[in-house]
């Protein structure tokens, strides 16, 4: 069945836009069924109107739209309210509430937007606090022994000549972070000269070499200028160390350079070792590598 809006009337009569109660009993008795006359009052509503009045007002919708047909045949309560201002009114008040009712649903997605971003925020910050703490605990040992293995050796070589400052330091550690968070710190020292230098593959290892001598020849200006040894990382240190083929003659170069850096130029290497450790032994002896720190 073709449900009749207000909007298929076709009106032609010169009523006035809002009939009075008596009016509508009027219009509602003498007027018969017609829908192809012109004898229906005009109706207040869009289409749209009406619609949010069926789905607000009633709360079966089927039953309402059921009895619509005869109730635009001629039932008094349909003139009564389309004809008068109640709906009017009505309708201003199902706008209203549905309009209330949809800020309060925005709202409350704005509030589970706000809690979801909170509680995402608070468990990165936990997760971060974690991490620090097993960084903080994975460090304290490294940090101490470095500490009394080389930093407190610089302090007391100023007022001692014969205390003797390690060649080099070995850093090996099953978490790259866990290293790379170490190597940071101690190039913090404020009681060294600090310089870091990165092994590049595209370049020679007679072109290495002949940077890290100028590195060490920096190294003993600056001890005569401030007083301060220089701590020398060497990163990817284990490309030219590890024996190979090519690396011979630049090992051959770096044992007689790490039994005599710290003494001839007042340079300490510093260089972290693969988990494997593939770096040739002879460089590790104990006259070169004098701190060994494992994190």
């Amino acid at each position: 069945m073709q449900i009749l809006k207000v909007s298929d009337i076709s009106v032609n009569h010169k009523q006035p836009k809002y009939l009075s109660e008596n009016n509508c009993k009027l219009v509602s008795t003498n007027y018969q069924p017609d829908f192809k006359g012109a004898n229906y009052p005009s109706g207040y509503y869009t289409d749209e109107e009406i619609a949010d009045a069926y789905r607000v007002l009633n709360d079966k919708e089927d039953e309402w739209e059921s009895n619509l047909m005869s109730i635009l045949c001629g039932r008094w309560g349909f003139f009564k309210y389309v004809c008068t201002r109640a709906p009017e009114k009505r309708v201003a008040e199902v706008k209203k509430l549905r309009e209330d009712l949809l800020e309060i649903q925005r709202q409350i997605e704005r509030q589970k937007e706000l809690k979801e971003k909170y509680e995402k925020e608070l468990l990165f910050e936990k997760q971060r606090q974690e991490e620090k703490q097993r960084l903080e605990k994975a460090l304290s040992e490294p940090k101490a022994k470095f500490n009394d293995e080389f930093l407190n050796l610089v302090s007391l070589s100023k007022n001692n000549e014969n205390i003797s400052i390690p060649n080099a330091i070995m850093i090996q550690g099953k978490y790259n972070h866990h290293v790379q968070k170490f190597t940071e710190w101690i190039l913090t020292a404020k009681e060294t000269n600090n310089n870091v230098y990165s092994v590049q593959k595209n370049k020679s290892n007679n072109e290495i070499m002949l940077d890290i001598q100028k590195i060490m020849n920096n190294a003993e200006n600056n001890f005569y200028k401030n007083g301060k040894p220089t701590l020398l990382y060497i990163e990817k240190f284990d490309i030219i160390a590890t024996p190979k083929d090519g690396n011979k003659a630049t090992i051959a170069v770096l044992k007689s350079l790490m039994c005599s850096c710290s003494e001839k130029y007042h340079c300490t290497i510093v260089f972290d070792a693969p988990e494997n450790n593939t770096i040739e032994p002879i460089l590790l002896a104990d006259s070169r590598v004098q701190s060994k720190i494992v994190i």
